[in-house]
Parts: structure tokens; C-alpha cells; sequence
């Protein structure tokens, strides 16, 4: 994504969190302040998650060198977290398992 996109995008979103802040204030339910400002409940709540979503990649996700740890006969970690399971190779990089890490947080 280009510069301009991505200032567009960041723009939006903090101008959606100033909106969802605002019908949270309102003390409206969601149906009552989408119908006063003339959006429907899917447009506010497919932002809802663009701002979620916003919120989680600001989370630092802090990657320690598992290379050492892993052992040669059982190269893999697993990963619980209620019904999700996630299973990792010693072959995974840094980078992937930052995303997954986030993932499972959100």
C-alpha cells in the first residue's frame, strides 16, 4: 500500500474511533445513533472492527529466538487458546509468528 493510502486509511479510522467514541457517549443504542446519523448498522460495524483491528496491530509483540529451545527430535510449538490450537514448526519466522501471536490476542 502507498503512502497516501495508508495516511487515508490511518485518517479514517481515527476519525471512525472519534464516531464510535461519540455513540458510545450518546448513551443511544447502536440502532438509535446509526438511524440520527444516517449510516446503517453494518457500515458502523464493519469500521467497529477496522478500529478493533487498528487497535491490535499497535500491540507489541515481542519475539524471542525459540531456534535454541526447539528440540531437534519435536520441532514444533503448540499454541492453546480455548477452542483454537495452533501448531508451529521450528521452521516458522519471526515475522509469521508475530502475526499469529497477534491473532490469538485479538
Amino acid at each position: 500500500m502507498d503512502e497516501i493510502k495508508q495516511v487515508k486509511n490511518s485518517i479514517q479510522v481515527r476519525n471512525w474511533e472519534n464516531m464510535i467514541l461519540d455513540r458510545q457517549s450518546s448513551g443511544l443504542t447502536v440502532e438509535q445513533w446509526c438511524a440520527r446519523e444516517n449510516i446503517s448498522k453494518s457500515v458502523y460495524y464493519y469500521h467497529l472492527r477496522k478500529v478493533r483491528q487498528s487497535y491490535c496491530e499497535q500491540i507489541p509483540v515481542a519475539v524471542a529466538d525459540l531456534s535454541e529451545s526447539i528440540s531437534p527430535a519435536d520441532p514444533s510449538v503448540r499454541i492453546s487458546s480455548g477452542k483454537i490450537k495452533v501448531e508451529i514448526t521450528g521452521t516458522v519466522s519471526g515475522d509469521m509468528l508475530s502475526a499469529i501471536i497477534r491473532a490469538l490476542r485479538c
